[in-house]
């Protein structure tokens, strides 16, 4: 079937790319480098196939792939598959970042040593927080595996998220991790909208079927949250580029102010 197909292509397709990474670049430092931006660039697409390979469903008394209903969950060859996608989920959300933590925290006093190769782990964070997007991956690891194991018990998913979410969100606006104070800002913003917006999309959930004030109510408030998000998203972007465009905007000025007299 397909899934077995799709599941030996997207194991096998970085393994490829780390071996055409090592012949090409010798130098351990861009070599690693490659390896740690591959490995945050394919975590959330390998995260969710991963997980879907585990979620079965119930049709006619039998048990197959909510996502490939053409694949039973119930046959041995299907048991052992799961037991290889288990083995490498095992490697690849908690042997490969305990690598790459370890790594970290060894060099922890001198991260400027091992910045070239595993700068997009550290670069954004303060140095006593580099342990910080190793936090962000396990919370897309919960979120991706929430989305897709619970995806029918709305409630359930829902509840976990808000809490991890409200864990995260206090511990952000008490650690500050980023060097950048806009970027704090925009992390707890964020995350500060998202468990609301959580809140009241599972109120409008709950109430769906009964067509009561609480639900217009509840996607009212989620549609708000998420325009006063994007407006504030907005206008922080223009007051960064502000003074580019202030300049921009005169130099328009000094050469239409040139132009004016030679055409008279």
């Amino acid at each position: 079937p397909y899934v077995y197909l799709r599941f030996i292509a997207i194991i096998f397709i970085p393994i490829i790319v780390v071996i055409i990474l090592s012949l090409v670049f010798r130098d351990e430092r861009r070599f690693m480098s490659s390896i740690t931006c591959l490995y945050i660039s394919y975590f959330p697409d390998l995260t969710q196939f991963l997980f879907s390979t585990l979620d079965c469903r119930k049709v006619d008394n039998h048990e197959y792939l909510a996502n490939y209903l053409e694949v039973s969950c119930e046959t041995a060859f299907f048991w052992y598959f799961r037991i290889i996608v288990i083995i490498g989920m095992l490697a690849i959300h908690i042997l490969l970042p305990l690598r790459f933590y370890r790594t970290l925290r060894n060099n922890r006093e001198s991260l400027d040593m091992v910045r070239r190769g595993y700068g997009i782990f550290i670069n954004d964070y303060r140095d006593e927080y580099y342990w910080w997007e190793f936090v962000k991956l396990a919370l897309k690891l919960m979120l991706i595996g929430l989305n897709i194991l619970y995806k029918r018990d709305t409630r359930t998913k829902a509840l976990i998220l808000v809490g991890c979410f409200v864990i995260y969100y206090l511990l952000t606006i008490r650690a500050k991790p980023y060097y950048d104070p806009n970027l704090n800002k925009l992390d707890s913003s964020s995350t500060k909208f998202f468990i609301i917006s959580s809140y009241f999309l599972l109120l409008s959930v709950e109430n769906a079927k009964s067509q009561n004030v609480l639900r217009y109510f509840s996607l009212g408030v989620v549609l708000l949250v998420n325009m006063i998000f994007l407006i504030q998203l907005i206008y922080k972007i223009i007051m960064c580029y502000k003074p580019k465009i202030l300049a921009l905007v005169e130099l328009i000025k000094q050469k239409l102010i040139k132009k004016k007299p030679e055409n008279e």
